[in-house]
């Protein structure tokens, strides 16, 4: 879980997260030269909720790097972003207005991912 807030704790997960606290006694720090405390394809899930979209460009960089090389290969990466229903319906649409907002920048995102190998499924509702 990466960002997961201090609170998180789940005896299967393991919670990649800055801010000390009773459930996180080690806070991670996400930077452009982090690496995630775990072997090559050794994960099977890489889970974030609201937390990429608070680091900076070259972090996010980074932590989808980790996030790749930690991942088995028939593992997933699931990020939620602010606003993804949204998001989607206008990537559906064909009609992108708000992924085109260039305040967001993610029209860049989708050939930045595949660049990086990675496959791009877009789904909205319960997982």
């Amino acid at each position: 879980n990466i960002g997961g807030g201090p609170n998180f704790s789940h005896a299967e997960w393991r919670n990649l997260e800055a801010v000390r606290s009773a459930a996180n006694p080690e806070p991670y720090h996400f930077d452009p030269h982090c690496v995630f405390p775990f072997g090559d394809e050794s994960i099977p899930l890489v889970y974030s909720s609201h937390c990429i979209e608070h680091l900076n460009d070259e972090t996010v960089d980074r932590v989808l790097d980790e996030a790749r090389r930690i991942l088995t290969p028939t593992g997933a990466l699931i990020l939620k972003i602010p606003d993804f229903d949204r998001t989607l319906a206008d990537w559906r649409s064909g009609g992108p207005a708000l992924i085109c907002a260039p305040n967001w920048g993610l029209e860049t995102l989708q050939s930045l991912w595949q660049r990086r190998g990675w496959r791009i499924r877009w789904r909205t509702g319960p997982q």
